[in-house]
């Protein structure tokens, strides 16, 4: 059921008793539907190319400076081995800006998307728990998965996807 309500802030499905509301940002990539927790989400940004940086994962297209703060830009095609996306330097990429709090460290990371993201407030009820599968490098990144417009989303868990990149 997609509903208006107030987010509570919940890192895990196991940490939460599966009542009350969750919002979320959605954002396509490669064909995919992703979800964010609208509390890990500093701002959405225009596109910046990103300054390269040696020895850096794949995945990893370079740094950004957004006032004052540096923020690494990672590609989710190249982190999820998806296929590619074919960049059109016409078309208008936008950044999603995770920020993250823990031990008193701060930590953003940038996702170069496409779409203009929609942001859906859900039940928790409404959150299947991703199955533990071995094979699937996204395991460690999934929150849950939940339907939207007859469309899988699967919800990331911010925090692991910075602390791969950080």
């Amino acid at each position: 059921m997609i509903r208006d309500a107030k987010p509570r802030k919940i890192n895990t499905l196991e940490e939460s008793n599966l009542s009350g509301s969750f919002q979320f940002l959605s954002f396509n990539v490669a064909g995919h539907y992703y979800g964010l927790d609208l509390l890990t989400i500093k701002e959405v940004s225009l596109w910046h190319e990103p300054t390269w940086i040696p020895n850096a994962p794949d995945y990893v297209k370079g740094i950004i400076n957004i006032r004052g703060t540096i923020i690494p830009i990672i590609d989710l095609c190249d982190r999820f081995s998806l296929s590619p996306e074919k960049y059109d330097p016409l078309s208008k990429r936008i950044i999603i800006i995770l920020h993250s709090k823990s031990n008193a460290i701060e930590r953003s990371i940038g996702i170069p998307v496409y779409q203009v993201p929609n942001t859906y407030t859900i039940d928790y009820s409404d959150i299947v728990p991703f199955t533990d599968n071995k094979n699937i490098i996204l395991k460690n990144y999934i929150r849950g998965l939940v339907t939207i417009e007859n469309k899988m989303v699967m919800l990331l868990n911010a925090k692991d996807l910075m602390s791969d990149v950080i």
